[in-house]
């Protein structure tokens, strides 16, 4: 249940309003203009951790302490949310996401762990409640989790085919394309409509239109090529559509509390000039999107774009230099995608494989060029990087931009550091790395992990604290919205992988279950890896983070005061309010029914 909360102006219908005496205000010009009291404040600000109350004017946070020191900023026409006690603590940033995928997802949802009728009907049913009837509303691929354990185990594991009558109750008017994880695919008849396929059409060469043996109508599965040629036929992502996913992905951060991202972007208009070997900038967003939303005053999100290493030399030319932008879009990192498991032996249950380099690369000695040349020119580099021999690539490319060029102060950054070894780990926090952790990726691994690591690379696999211990910075991400090709859908809410990360454990899973739990964060430490430690990774650490006098007004309410509560209850706590650049910009109470 969403509790209300008490506030002054705005939103009448839902808030208690709370009265003004002129005798308590003071002069407009050192008024606030909102204020929250009667809150339970972590700051994440070892100077002052807790407070009653926080003031802002403008977008910046003028005052934090007690009730009656804030409130003195009240003026007529101060907000005042009275917030009852309430959990107050600075928005989360989450320093690893793949936006413009997020979007191209919010029309094409991702099934792979649909392996009945049911599941299926119910998450189209939320996606036709989401989504205008002008779009497509497409998928992929159900059965996939069934049919990857048919695959594993040998078994005869069943797949379905919907319903047509049930898909058309829920989308009589919709066209929907789906596919199957086996290449099939179905389409509902609003789809066989709008493509002008009926029952008489002739099957396409190579494939067919699947009819019910009796009436000869058509079911609305297809086999073969007739799927794909379908797909081929569908409207383009066009700008409107990206940019109309685009505000509904602010909305949804907004929802989970979310003022921040990093995110892995591409400068179009340099990469068009560039003749890649592969799809280099694969998964990396449109950074125009971001620019385009802020112009259009939609983006309620600072974005610190992570661009394309290999087109570093290029971005001079687009005006985008290390520490450039402004305090809604900034610049300063390059992401290097370096290894896929690449490990000094071959895995336990493969001994003919030890993983490899990720396809956009041609070489280490290509890849040390080009970070010892954009580290000379002043960028921080963010590495993919997930095998213990990756790892040790990664160190020394960073040890050798270190001694090839002028001593200065860098955040460098390892992106999910799955197995280092201890080696790595020692010298990564010599040179004060940042560690970019995904806690749900060691959830998703757990049980693969084991077979495939020797015993002596398990105590180093997903090692958090001793990470901390060895002098790096974490971060949590979430990697959102997971891999690009929809195999694996990875968690936005930051409660849900705090859960994670301080349990190391599935949900439901008995404390026993955790695995290495030693390496778990304390809450406080993973309140800092969503807040002032991504600060910090953009070197924004003055300005955003904690609840600061002097920062940004970037802040969220939860239900529950998270540093207090036993861990299963993060997965039932709220976010009540979100407040972006001093301004609410989302209320758990605006959407309840």
């Amino acid at each position: 249940m969403i509790a209300k909360i008490a506030r002054s102006v705005g939103i009448p219908l839902i808030y208690a309003v709370v009265g003004l005496s002129t005798a308590d205000c003071v002069a407009s010009d050192q008024s606030a203009d909102l204020i929250f009291h009667n809150a339970n404040i972590w700051t994440v600000d070892s100077t002052q951790p807790t407070a009653q109350a926080v003031a802002v004017k403008g977008n910046r946070i003028v005052r934090v302490g007690s009730n009656t020191e804030v409130l003195a900023l009240k003026a007529t026409t101060t907000e005042l949310i009275d917030l009852n006690g309430q959990f107050l603590m600075p928005g989360f940033i989450d320093a690893h996401t793949h936006f413009e995928n997020a979007v191209l997802d919010y029309f094409h949802m991702r099934l792979n762990d649909v392996n009945d009728e049911k599941s299926l009907l119910e998450i189209l049913q939320k996606r036709v409640a989401d989504v205008p009837e002008i779009f497509w509303i497409t998928g992929g691929d159900w059965s996939a989790a069934s049919g990857r354990g048919r695959e594993e185990s040998g078994a005869d594991t069943a797949t379905f085919s919907p319903s047509l009558d049930l898909v058309d109750k829920l989308t009589p008017d919709r066209p929907v394309l789906l596919s199957r994880y086996d290449g099939a695919y179905f389409m509902n008849s609003a789809g066989f409509e709008r493509m002008h396929i009926t029952k008489d059409t002739p099957d396409p060469s190579g494939g067919h239109y699947e009819h019910d043996p009796v009436t000869g109508e058509l079911t609305g599965m297809m086999y073969g090529t007739a799927g794909p040629r379908l797909v081929n036929a569908l409207p383009p992502d066009s700008r409107a559509k990206i940019m109309f996913g685009a505000q509904a992905m602010v909305r949804k951060l907004n929802r989970h509390g979310i003022v921040g991202i990093h995110d892995i972007a591409r400068v179009p208009e340099i990469s068009d000039q560039q003749v890649f070997q592969t799809n280099v900038e694969r998964s990396a967003s449109d950074v125009s999107i971001f620019t385009r939303l802020r112009d259009e005053n939609h983006l309620s999100v600072r974005v610190y774009p992570v661009l394309t290493l290999r087109t570093w030399s290029s971005l001079n030319d687009a005006a985008i230099t290390p520490r450039s932008g402004d305090d809604t879009i900034r610049y300063g990192a390059l992401k290097m995608f370096l290894d896929g498991f690449l490990m000094f032996r071959p895995y336990a249950n493969n001994p003919q494989y030890s993983g490899s380099l990720s396809f956009r690369n041609i070489d280490g000695t290509q890849l040390r060029r080009e970070v010892v040349a954009a580290d000379a020119a002043g960028w921080d580099i963010a590495a993919h990087v997930t095998g213990d021999k990756g790892h040790a690539m990664v160190l020394d490319y960073f040890e050798a931009a270190r001694q090839s060029n002028k001593s200065r102060a860098r955040r460098d950054r390892a992106v999910h550091a799955w197995y280092p070894r201890m080696a790595e780990i020692q010298r990564g926090g010599k040179l004060g790395l940042i560690g970019d952790i995904t806690p749900y990726h060691l959830i998703r691994e757990m049980s693969a992990m084991t077979k495939k690591l020797h015993p002596d690379q398990i105590s180093t696999a997903f090692a958090w604290k001793t990470m901390i211990r060895e002098g790096w910075r974490i971060n949590i991400v979430s990697d959102w919205p997971g891999s690009y090709d929809g195999s694996h859908a990875a968690p936005l809410n930051p409660l849900e992988n705090i859960y994670y990360a301080i349990t190391r454990r599935r949900v439901g899973d008995e404390p026993s279950d955790s695995f290495n739990p030693a390496e778990s964060l304390t809450i406080d430490q993973a309140i800092e890896a969503y807040t002032i430690n991504p600060a910090y990774s953009s070197w924004e650490e003055d300005s955003k983070g904690s609840i600061s006098v002097g920062k940004l007004a970037d802040m969220v309410v939860l239900s529950n005061d998270i540093r207090k509560i036993a861990p299963v209850e993060l997965l039932r706590t709220e976010v009540l309010t979100t407040v972006f650049d001093g301004k609410i910009v989302y209320s758990a109470a605006e959407v309840q029914p």
